[in-house]
């Protein structure tokens, strides 16, 4: 889950950067782009996380 977290607070950071009212529109694209595929790296990593928990969880 470490992985997903560091995914979230990359997303986290994007996000609040695209707020910024000193950023132009090609700088908000790129930091909004950035906050999405962050957020589904770490929805990915969650979800492996959580699969490998059940898998060990089954085999005990």
């Amino acid at each position: 889950m470490a992985d997903a977290t560091a995914a979230l607070e990359d997303a986290h950071a994007a996000a609040a950067n695209a707020q910024s009212p000193k950023i132009d529109s090609e700088q908000f694209t790129a930091h909004a782009e950035c906050a999405v595929a962050k957020s589904f790296e770490a929805i990915g990593l969650a979800e492996q996380a959580l699969a490998n928990h059940r898998k060990s969880s089954e085999s005990r």
